[in-house]
């Protein structure tokens, strides 16, 4: 896709595996935010990427909270797998359908069999003093 207006992308869709990047471990305390999600999908557009956050109903049952739950699902660019349906199934699906980059730390490993091109098209991110870095096969 060819930039040529703003809110259109040079580089097309990548997947964010969402529920990677939101800090469930913190979900029953004053930590937990939406901000390391937020702040991946807004590099990613800078970059000229079209974002989509997949995560599942899982993060109902993990923060207890469905006002929570809900307004993540109201983040731009998320989006809410197929309820009872393997989100990382489902997300690796999207990217070969679409033939997409997806933005994970999860190795997939039970899955390189079915989706072998997995390390190509897996990039990893870090974010370290309010800075998003990708691993070198994002562009």
């Amino acid at each position: 896709m060819t930039k040529t207006t703003p809110g259109q992308y040079i580089k097309g869709r990548i997947y964010v595996d969402g529920i990677d990047l939101l800090d469930l471990e913190h979900v029953n305390d004053a930590q937990f935010s939406t901000e390391k999600l937020e702040m991946v999908l807004a590099e990613l557009k800078r970059m000229g990427y079209e974002p989509k956050a997949v995560v599942d109903d899982s993060v109902l049952f993990e923060i207890n909270n469905e006002v929570l739950f809900e307004n993540i699902l109201q983040l731009e660019d998320v989006q809410l797998a197929p309820i009872n349906t393997d989100m990382e199934y489902y997300i690796l699906n999207l990217a070969q359908v679409f033939n997409s980059k997806i933005v994970t730390n999860d190795l997939y490993e039970e899955y390189q069999e079915k989706f072998p091109w997995i390390e190509e098209r897996r990039v990893t991110v870090s974010i370290k003093d309010g800075l998003v870095q990708f691993s070198e096969n994002l562009d």
